[in-house]
């Protein structure tokens, strides 16, 4: 580009056509960048990207002289960009009124009239011009849109575009505004790097990762992770542990992590540190899975797993009580399981009402904890429910209201009560328990009845060794449910 240019001689002309002598520079014609989107989609600013994807923005004369309208009589606008990073922009629909200059790419040059700022990086330009030489441009109300600009990116990097001037109206200056900051779009990926333990304190570790770190001009970067397992996370009853680390911030299940705009940092450690609550609960998982968050990065959906070992399961014998008395409605009356011998004791002595041993006793022990939640007196359910499914348990936990509502049934999470065994279920559907177990078999006693009917009572489940239990309750109208669980043979 040189002074023949039609472009410099348009600039030119634009200075020495203003109306009248030229005043003080102390009005500013500015212009900013506004309806930020990536694919369609509206986007922040930074806006983080990949090689292929469609940055689309306006161009936005936002001040223009002392009066609007009418105006000043015109501008000779610069949009300047890193073509290495961004290549070159389509630009469409630009502002009719007064319109002399439709550039082509080219490199930067000329673009710093009074005030015009560097736009760091940028090499490349595509000049629009405006001259109304009479004055009164763009004659109407502001902001209004000059043009819009797509660039499709070549490659997944960073770059900065902004705006300068190559002229503008006498007695003016010019204010580029906020350059449009583009990032390269990491991809998150999570790995445990350790196992925890609540005997010894050591914490479950995972390592949250970038595939790049952060350019300066980009910010802090915020990535959003939600936590899962069978294990209970921190602002839930009965929590199993904790999470910090440097970058991290937690609120029950949902983890964020900052990484700092540093250019360096790619890798940021969760550290899951169990809590000793001294119940029996065998191992449990712990998962961490990469949330869509802001939709600044890729890796959505990404997981990974460690566990944390309980200490050391004590062997112990759950007791089954049945109170009839209390519970006159409900046939067969209400059954309730312990495995806590302080608990059995305060039964026994009547300090939860007239429950009263059955006789039957059934030994804990095994992999999978045991989920125990109890409903409430008002509105009830004025029961307990015991779960060895951790996807039930983590549903009626998660569906839990804190406080409990008093006019709404809930089941409340309490603890876990004890360890156990699953059942094996086959392809068929048909249950069995593994070799050296025992099945439990669980009855249930129609408060809801299959067709979805409420009965006058609440729920209540009896759990036992022994099937012709079961079938003297289905007599009364009960549901066999078949094996719950499976404990340790006898």
């Amino acid at each position: 580009m040189n002074d023949r240019s039609p472009f410099r001689r348009f600039s030119a002309a634009l200075a020495a056509c203003a109306l009248g002598a030229a005043a003080p520079a102390v009005a500013v014609q500015s212009v900013g960048i506004a309806n930020v989107t990536r694919n369609g989609v509206v986007a922040a600013n930074p806006v983080f990207a990949r090689a292929g994807d469609r940055i689309r923005f306006d161009a936005v004369l936002v001040a223009n002289g002392p009066s609007n309208p009418p105006g000043t009589s015109g501008l000779s606008l610069c949009l300047v960009y890193p073509r290495a990073v961004t290549g070159d922009p389509a630009v469409a629909n630009v502002l009719a009124t007064g319109n002399v200059a439709n550039g082509a790419p080219t490199q930067l040059f000329g673009c710093d009239a009074e005030g015009s700022q560097p736009v760091p990086g940028a090499d490349f330009m595509v000049i629009e011009g405006w001259a109304v030489f009479s004055g009164g441009w763009p004659n109407t109300a502001l902001p209004v849109k000059l043009f819009d600009a797509t660039f499709t990116l070549p490659a997944a990097a960073g770059g900065v575009v902004g705006f300068a001037a190559s002229s503008v109206s006498a007695g003016e200056t010019f204010a580029g505004g906020a350059p449009l900051v583009v990032c390269p779009r990491p991809t998150v990926s999570v790995t445990p790097t350790a196992n925890g333990g609540e005997a010894t304190g050591t914490p479950a570790t995972f390592d949250v990762r970038l595939s790049a770190p952060v350019p300066a001009a980009c910010g802090a970067f915020s990535l959003a992770l939600t936590l899962g397992g069978t294990a209970t996370p921190p602002g839930q009853t009965g929590a199993d542990y904790s999470i910090a680390g440097d970058g991290i911030a937690n609120a029950g299940a949902a983890v964020t992590v900052t990484f700092p705009a540093d250019g360096a940092t790619v890798s940021r450690t969760v550290v899951a540190t169990p809590i000793a609550d001294g119940v029996a609960e065998g191992t449990e998982s712990l998962t961490l899975a990469v949330a869509a968050g802001s939709g600044n990065y890729d890796g959505v959906g990404l997981s990974a797993t460690a566990t944390i070992s309980d200490n050391a399961p004590v062997a112990g014998i759950i007791v089954e009580y049945v109170d009839t008395a209390d519970f006159p409605n409900a046939p067969g009356g209400h059954f309730f399981y312990s495995s806590d011998p302080a608990e059995q004791a305060a039964v026994d002595a009547g300090a939860a009402g007239q429950f009263n041993r059955t006789g039957r006793q059934f030994r804990t022990g095994g992999t999978a904890p045991v989920c125990r939640f109890y409903g409430s007196v008002s509105p009830g359910p004025n029961s307990h429910f015991f779960t060895v499914d951790a996807a039930e348990c983590n549903a009626l936990k998660s569906a839990q209201v804190v406080p409990t509502p008093t006019n709404v049934q809930q089941w409340n999470y309490e603890r876990n009560e004890y360890s156990t065994t699953p059942v094996v279920v086959a392809g068929d559907g048909s249950r069995s328990c593994p070799a050296g177990t025992a099945p439990l078999y669980r009855a249930y006693n129609n408060a809801f009845t299959l067709a979805g009917t409420k009965n006058p009572w609440d729920s209540n489940h009896r759990f036992t060794p022994v099937q012709s239990d079961v079938a003297a309750l289905v007599a009364q109208g009960w549901r066999d449910e078949g094996i719950a669980f499976c404990t340790p043979a006898q």
